[in-house]
């Protein structure tokens, strides 16, 4: 299964992720104990990296990093992120 990993940019450094659903998209795999591997996808158009989880089934841990390296390559590979102000 493909995933968002968060449901907007990161934000800056110590600012809380207090409501659920800024964090639900990647707890709910860690309380399911399932194997993801996350995938940068390139940069949005605030220079910032964006990326997708992929998401397998107990015991398949090869998978999602075998998907993970072919969506990698698919898409350029990582970037480094855009100028921070």
């Amino acid at each position: 299964m493909l995933y968002p990993p968060h449901p907007r940019p990161a934000p800056r450094h110590g600012v809380p992720l207090l409501p659920p659903i800024q964090w639900g998209y990647t707890a709910i795999f860690n309380v399911l104990e399932l194997p993801v591997t996350q995938v940068p996808m390139g940069l949005n158009q605030a220079g910032l990296p964006v990326g997708v989880q992929v998401v397998g089934i107990h015991g398949h841990d090869h998978l999602t990093i075998a998907v993970a390296r072919a969506l990698e390559d698919a898409a350029g590979g990582w970037t480094p992120p855009g100028r921070w102000d």
